[in-house]
């Protein structure tokens, strides 16, 4: 049976507005100029940056795949893990391999994945959940 993915917004718009004036206002007046990414990762953010992970000249996404996927059954057995929770999560596409170990342990119950896009994070919710009969997925969109 396939659970239903919960997403909570902790944060009302109203603060993130404030945050986002804040934020503005310090950076813009600040030497050199800066603003905190966190404020480029909204939905469409979230869309670019995983086109980026997929060029040839952005390697650390590969790269950690390949960590990964060399590393995850010792990670799995060792750790006696249940639950992943994963900050920057994205689509959780990398994220299906470590599930997938910790599943085959049978011991995989919970998934808290942590993404500033919303619209990603609600997609990759729904996705895994399905993937993964009786995982509990709580998304939790940080902005």
């Amino acid at each position: 049976m396939t659970t239903e993915p919960v997403v909570d917004i902790c944060l009302d718009r109203a603060w993130i507005d404030r945050a986002l004036r804040v934020d503005v206002a310090e950076g813009l007046t600040s030497h050199p100029k800066e603003l905190p990414p966190k404020w480029f990762y909204d939905d469409r953010g979230s869309e670019l940056f995983d086109q980026i992970t997929r060029l040839p000249d952005y390697y650390p996404t590969r790269r950690e795949r390949e960590i990964l996927e060399r590393e995850v059954d010792v990670i799995a057995e060792r750790s006696g893990a249940d639950t992943v929770v994963e900050l920057g999560s994205g689509t959780s596409e990398k994220t299906r391999i470590a599930l997938d170990a910790l599943a085959a342990t049978g011991r995989l119950r919970r998934y808290v994945p942590f993404d500033n896009s919303e619209a990603t994070l609600r997609a990759a919710a729904r996705e895994l959940a399905a993937a993964y009969e009786g995982l509990a997925v709580h998304g939790v969109p940080p902005l």
